[in-house]
């Protein structure tokens, strides 16, 4: 049987509101060790984490204050997991899936094994998301089909969650997230690290639901300094050198996003380029 890691990054959020958290409570696929990693300022009460214990068969609970970055915690979880699990799936605290959702994931990685990621379908506000190409403009246009692999010739993009990730294969990769990134492009810098290796990835049929930072932004959310903080990361990973394709299509967003907003002040973004 697959052995299965699930990990849940959880930032300022009850865990009874958390609904990938909800979900992972009604998986048809059962043994799951679940890693609750809390990023919030305050760790819960030692009462909360016994709570969570009963409702989850093997749970385990972290608390980083100092909010540490995504790729960090993936890295640890790798490590901590490659001994005694196939998968490690990583999850944001806001998504929502059926209850088949693990189990289609083991399904795929049982299939065939050789896979660096097994991702699912992505839908943000009913509206198909992701995975896309990892190419400017194309991107919008094209839409992954589920339950078949995806060589890297397709430059294959999407989120961080859902995805599960094939331990024994990015081990032997010798794959490292870069943890100079923090919370934006850790997505970005693994599908391109496995495509520039000459690896693809199998999209699955399993379909997730996620609320997505700039489009869906909590109230009283400061999204200039979210994109802000993206820009950075995304120039990090797309275009070290002085101009590329991509750097074009940044700017390009980022005109029309102040044009949308009817806010100068996003025009500022401009100088990250």
């Amino acid at each position: 049987m697959t052995r299965i890691a699930v990990a849940v990054v959880l930032y300022k959020t009850n865990p009874n509101e958390s609904s990938t958290l909800n979900c992972l409570l009604d998986q048809t696929f059962q043994d799951l060790n679940v890693f609750l990693w809390d990023n919030s300022p305050r760790p819960l009460s030692i009462s909360d984490i016994e709570a969570l214990r009963r409702r989850f068969v093997d749970f385990t609970y972290e608390s980083t204050p100092d909010n540490l970055g995504l790729a960090h915690i993936y890295n640890e979880l790798l490590d901590r997991c490659a001994a005694d699990h196939d998968l490690l799936v990583v999850f944001d605290q806001d998504s929502s899936f059926n209850q088949e959702f693990v189990a289609t994931l083991a399904r795929d990685y049982e299939r065939n094994k050789s896979f660096p990621a097994y991702i699912p379908i992505v839908f943000s506000q009913q509206a198909y998301h992701a995975p896309r190409l990892d190419v400017p403009i194309l991107a919008r246009f094209w839409k992954a089909s589920g339950g078949r692999s995806y060589s890297a010739r397709a430059r294959l993009n999407s989120i961080n969650s859902g995805n599960a990730l094939n331990i024994r294969v990015l081990q032997n990769l010798g794959f490292r997230f870069d943890e100079g990134l923090l919370f934006y492009a850790v997505d970005n810098f693994l599908f391109r690290s496995l495509y520039k290796r000459g690896f693809g990835v199998f999209v699955s049929h399993a379909r997730l639901d996620q609320s997505l930072a700039t489009l869906d932004p909590p109230p009283n959310d400061d999204l200039y300094a979210r994109y802000q903080s993206g820009i950075i990361a995304t120039k990090k990973v797309y275009f070290p050198q002085r101009f590329n394709l991509w750097k074009a299509f940044v700017a390009l967003r980022i005109l029309k996003f102040a044009l949308s907003r009817r806010d100068p002040r996003y025009l500022r973004l401009l100088t990250l380029l």
